[in-house]
């Protein structure tokens, strides 16, 4: 389960899978407020949460990171098993949120760009405060990319989106994000990025009337959304990546 704080970002990734660079004013940096009701609506369905991501853009550059922690811990810590935090590791989190971190729940996921220059600073600040944090290989684990599409892909009509999404890397990568739950991080941004029409059964919509058979019914059954229909989902080639614009 992965909590979107916005898709702002100091990388401008080519090839970014969630189209970071092409997102608009609305996907950039979310409310604090409407983060904290979209928390509170979906989180109370679940007994337990391994591991919850807080996920951009860059999380480090969303201003109001501290509160957002410090409200999650206070009500949601008991169901938590870990909260882990994706940054590209070039930007060096503020004293509050620094302090916040050292608590043993939070694990910081530092994806591994090689040609990252800030890196190994905010690595020292981690260590020194004795805060966890490890470096990420990408979801193939060889420190590549799979190249999803760019922001205009569309699925030949002959595809099997079907096998795509059953086979996809990303098919269950949940996130909460402007009011709605996906079924992948991608798939949000995607509705305004890559103008996407009848989408709407394929989210679940945390701002209408939900229930337990509602919310379980949507992460129960994999299905294709109209997203994929725009997307090549893990099937693409091995890239370089963090390629720069």
């Amino acid at each position: 389960q992965s909590i979107g704080v916005g898709q702002v970002c100091n990388y401008k990734c080519r090839d970014c899978v969630n189209m970071a660079p092409y997102a608009k004013k609305d996907n950039l940096r979310y409310d604090l407020n409407s983060i904290i009701r979209d928390m509170d609506v979906i989180l109370p369905y679940f007994q337990k949460i391994e591991k919850l991501h807080i996920q951009g853009g860059e999380p480090f550059l969303y201003s109001e990171l501290d509160k957002l922690l410090q409200y999650i811990e206070y009500n949601y810590k008991s169901i938590l098993g870990s909260i882990q935090i994706a940054t590209n590791g070039e930007i060096m989190p503020n004293d509050k949120v620094l302090k916040i971190l050292s608590d043993d729940i939070y694990d910081i996921r530092i994806s591994n760009y090689k040609n990252a220059r800030n890196v190994q600073k905010v690595k020292n600040v981690l260590e020194q405060k004795n805060i966890k944090y490890h470096m990420y290989d990408f979801a193939n684990g060889k420190g590549s990319w799979n190249y999803s599409g760019d922001k205009d892909y569309i699925a030949p009509e002959s595809e099997d989106i079907y096998s795509k999404v059953l086979n996809c890397n990303w098919c269950m990568c949940y996130t909460v994000e402007n009011g709605l739950v996906g079924r992948c991080a991608r798939s949000i941004p995607a509705i305004t990025i890559q103008n996407l029409e009848n989408y709407k059964d394929d989210y679940l919509n945390l701002n209408s009337e939900l229930n337990a058979r509602i919310v379980g019914k949507y992460f129960m059954f994999i299905k294709p959304m109209t997203a994929c229909k725009h997307c090549m989902g893990s099937d693409g080639d091995s890239i370089e990546a963090a390629i720069q614009i």
